[in-house]
């Protein structure tokens, strides 16, 4: 995957077809992370669905929810929010929450981490507008 803007963060992109009128474009693909061994995951700008599908301890530790202070035309990249969703697709999160933890100084919904603990549940988290991390929605 190739980093065109050199800010450190590459995006997936896909291209797509639009018809003669509009033409091709590059559009912005989802990544998805299947977690199947327990452990801590740091997630990429780039992934935008987690499916956790195992017996044990996680920790996800997601991507900075705050835009860069460089301006948009310098490095692009970081400033494409995109909802990130978390799902426990093996059903083991009663017995093995899935802990949520924002990058450092931000939060989610005001705190300082979340838990993902029912049974085949999801978590939905959208970068917060004022800046200070993910909201859950």
């Amino acid at each position: 995957m190739a980093d065109l803007d050199q800010s450190g963060f590459a995006r997936w992109t896909v291209p797509m077809g639009f018809g003669p009128s509009v033409g091709a474009t590059t559009m912005l693909a989802r990544g998805t992370l299947v977690i199947t061994a327990a452990g801590t995951y740091n997630l990429d700008i780039s992934i935008t669905r987690v499916e956790v599908n195992v017996a044990a301890a996680v920790t996800i530790n997601l991507p900075s929810g705050v835009a860069p202070t460089a301006p948009a035309i310098t490095i692009p990249k970081p400033y494409f929010k995109n909802r990130i969703t978390i799902l426990d697709t093996g059903g083991n999160a009663n017995s093995f929450p899935i802990t949520i933890n924002p990058a450092a100084g931000q939060n989610i919904s005001g705190q300082g981490s979340v838990s993902l603990g029912v049974r085949w549940g999801s978590i939905n988290l959208d970068p917060n507008p004022l800046g200070v991390g993910y909201m859950q929605v």
